[in-house]
């Protein structure tokens, strides 16, 4: 069974607003401090940095180095490193304050780990020409719960950012990015892996995504279907009828379509096709009509009585049919089958008919 591939589009909210953003950059002065503070039991003094770094310059030095560490959060007012500290020596980066104006993306897709998907300054002197569909006075809660969130953009630079403050009144914009959401799930036997990739004109191939199995994605799809499953064999229990094709009846697989599907709690998608599933007859009345059916098509050549209950019983024995008892047509009735009645009466003998009741009648060995 192939992967199931879901896409839809992603629905995305744009604002704009006043706050503070914290930018993750490489700093190495600030690393270097912290790094010393680490040494110092956590703690970070003027004498220390001007003992390392700057050797006979004043201590006033070392107090405004260390204020301005305090200002963008890597220390607390005695010096400690802060917890924001030891963040960035883990990620050997700090974030780096500053403050404006702003545009930002967001969405609740449920797929996706984070609310914010890109920020874009503009200048507060000069606020592009866009319809503004609502001015909120004040900053909505769940706006607010954004606050201090490191989380990394979809933008073309990936940058990593947190928002420190927002300032009251925002306005909401009309969305300008056009953005899809791709969820492929595979089976357990199969060689690729699930995945989760973001498209269109913010991009990102998640190494992280939530973990749904894909049995339970295959019986949400499935719906009321999900009781023709058989878990344990990996197979669709179906009506000869209601495969339709040649090929799929033949092999056993079918491809299956599901319009604008809603799986679990992860909303709807575009349709999607789900190709090479697994199929079975749903009982042995089916089991034995699609059993004759594949006998009709397996004779393309004259055949003796030996040869054809070879060829029923290869039939019975695949893996598909083994939990059946398969009852076939005699080789003289199958060869009736093959007797047409045309418009004006007359009767035409199909090439299968000589095919069967030939070696019948000769009783030879073909």
């Amino acid at each position: 069974m192939d992967i199931i591939k879901l896409r839809r589009k992603v629905k995305i909210q744009k604002f704009r607003a006043l706050f503070d953003l914290g930018k993750q950059r490489e700093k190495d002065i600030y690393i270097a401090l912290l790094k010393l503070a680490e040494e110092n039991n956590g703690i970070i003094t003027p004498e220390l940095i001007i003992e390392k770094f700057f050797k006979g310059r004043p201590r006033e030095l070392g107090i405004r180095i260390i204020q301005n560490c305090k200002i963008d959060g890597l220390f607390d007012e005695e010096g400690n490193i802060s917890e924001e500290g030891r963040e960035a020596l883990i990620d050997n980066k700090v974030f780096l304050n500053e403050n404006g104006a702003y545009e930002f993306w967001v969405t609740f897709d449920p797929l996706l780990p984070q609310i914010i998907l890109d920020i874009k300054p503009i200048s507060v002197y000069k606020k592009e020409n866009e319809a503004v569909l609502k001015v909120i006075e004040e900053v909505p809660k769940w706006i607010k719960y954004l606050e201090n969130k490191k989380v990394e953009l979809l933008n073309k630079n990936k940058d990593v950012v947190k928002v420190n403050h927002f300032l009251p009144h925002i306005e909401k914009l009309r969305n300008n990015l056009n953005v899809s959401i791709h969820f492929s799930i595979a089976p357990q036997d199969h060689s690729d892996e699930s995945k989760l990739v973001v498209t269109g004109d913010l991009r990102k191939n998640f190494s992280e995504i939530q973990q749904y199995s894909f049995e339970e994605v295959w019986s949400s799809l499935l719906g009321r279907e999900s009781s023709s499953w058989d878990q344990k064999k990996s197979v669709l229990l179906c009506k000869f009828d209601e495969v339709k094709e040649t090929n799929s009846r033949i092999n056993f697989s079918i491809d299956k379509t599901f319009p604008s599907p809603v799986i679990l709690e992860l909303e709807k998608f575009d349709d999607v096709t789900v190709k090479n599933i697994p199929v079975k007859p749903v009982n042995e009345k089916e089991a034995n009509k699609w059993a004759n059916w594949i006998l009709e098509q397996e004779i393309k050549d004259y055949i003796d009585e030996d040869s054809y209950l070879e060829l029923c019983n290869n039939i019975a024995m695949k893996p598909q049919l083994l939990d059946f008892e398969i009852s076939f047509i005699s080789q003289r009735e199958l060869a009736k089958k093959f007797i047409k009645r045309e418009s004006n009466g007359q009767l035409k003998f199909l090439e299968k008919y000589w095919f069967l009741q030939t070696p019948l009648d000769l009783k030879i060995k073909i």
